[in-house]
């Protein structure tokens, strides 16, 4: 398992793209789902990706979760509802990967399908 990026809240997408510029980050990728009203850019910076994320009429801003990458998907979720992590949900993603969101210890994780 590796980490993959940190999702944080913020007011203003375009302020994320101006603050990427001042530390030189390189955009990694952006989506938009227009269903939710949710967007999200994440950038590199310096070998810590973060992704910016916006929802209009969202008002908890700030950091969100911390995500991790793992070929050993199911073992690792596993892992973490023993250690008592409860799974808030689980998604599949574009690509076909699982994605599945746990609270754990007032820390939200995603656990992303490698």
């Amino acid at each position: 398992m590796k980490f993959a990026h940190l999702g944080v809240y913020v007011a203003d997408l375009s302020a994320a793209v101006a603050m990427s510029t001042v530390f030189d980050a390189d955009l990694v990728c952006k989506w938009e789902n227009t269903e939710t009203g949710l967007a999200a850019q994440e950038y590199d910076f310096a070998g810590i990706n973060i992704e910016f994320l916006h929802q209009e009429g969202r008002n908890n801003l700030g950091i969100d979760h911390v995500a991790f990458s793992t070929v050993a998907f199911e073992e690792m979720r596993n892992r973490l509802i023993t250690a008592g992590a409860a799974e808030e949900q689980q998604i599949t993603s574009g690509s076909g990967k699982r994605i599945s969101f746990l609270s754990w210890n007032n820390l939200r994780i995603e656990l992303m399908e490698n």
